[in-house]
């Protein structure tokens, strides 16, 4: 019968029961004594330390990992719970979503009704003032008081959010002295891009398509067919995306 060696049993119930962590903790503790045969740790102390506090000490950091998680968890779904607040407060934006649509459409007569260019971009401008008196008209046939004070983050981020835009005029009055005719694509891209974090704070991936496709679309159609066309495609992406809203809006309030 062959008799194994105690360091080979030793190092056999460490790789075979113990994670690397624990082998290098052991191994870093234990005091090996040399013998004729080699080195070999101290069985007693080497049993007591890896039978009893190894597995406490894993037992321990694995009830803490399972804790953390659990937090996690609780504040994930307050979180969803905030967001939850804000959509039925704003109705997922859909008020905004229809204040465009008039906003587009006012630009579009206007693109077409004058010819000078400069004064295109200045009604523009004017145009897009109406946007906050419309969205909040809106807001009162929808009873989405979006305007109302909330403790909540997540709806005073979506606010901001809507209205980090009027910071971004600054890039369309830089086009307008620059390049007249380009003044309105510039625009749109920029509304388009501006809808972009929606797509989270409304848990609805429309916004995420519509502002990849009008931010795209808007400079391909500008730049190949003018500015006309490119302005019939925001407000045929802003109905599409309003009637979406619109329905998504109607299906929560069933549930709820």
């Amino acid at each position: 019968m062959q008799v194994i060696p105690p360091n080979i049993k030793c190092k056999e119930k460490l790789l075979t029961g113990t994670s690397g962590r624990e082998f290098f903790l052991v191994f870093g503790i234990l005091v090996p004594v040399y013998v004729p045969h080699g080195f070999r740790p101290i069985a007693p102390m080497f049993y007591a330390l890896y039978d009893v506090p190894m597995k406490q000490n894993t037992n321990r950091f694995e009830g803490g990992k399972n804790m953390e998680i659990t937090r996690q968890n609780e504040l994930i779904g307050a979180l969803d719970e905030l967001k939850k607040e804000t959509q039925e407060m704003q109705r997922k934006g859909l008020p905004f979503m229809m204040a465009s649509v008039v906003v587009w459409s006012l630009i579009l007569y206007i693109q077409m009704k004058v010819q000078d260019q400069n004064k295109v971009n200045l009604y523009a401008f004017i145009a897009s003032c109406y946007m906050m008196p419309a969205a909040m008209i809106f807001g009162k046939f929808l009873k989405a008081p979006f305007l109302k004070k909330s403790k909540n983050p997540i709806n005073k981020l979506g606010f901001l959010c809507t209205m980090n835009q009027n910071l971004y005029i600054l890039i369309v009055m830089w086009a307008c002295s620059i390049h007249p005719s380009a003044m309105i694509m510039i625009y749109a891209m920029v509304f388009g891009a501006h809808l972009l974090p929606f797509a989270w704070v409304h848990d609805n991936k429309a916004y995420m398509a519509a502002s990849i496709l009008e931010t795209v679309g808007a400079m391909l159609i500008a730049t190949k067919f003018g500015n006309i066309p490119m302005i019939m495609f925001i407000i045929v992406m802003q109905v599409t995306l309003s009637v979406i809203l619109f329905v998504d809006t109607r299906k929560v309030k069933t549930l709820n």
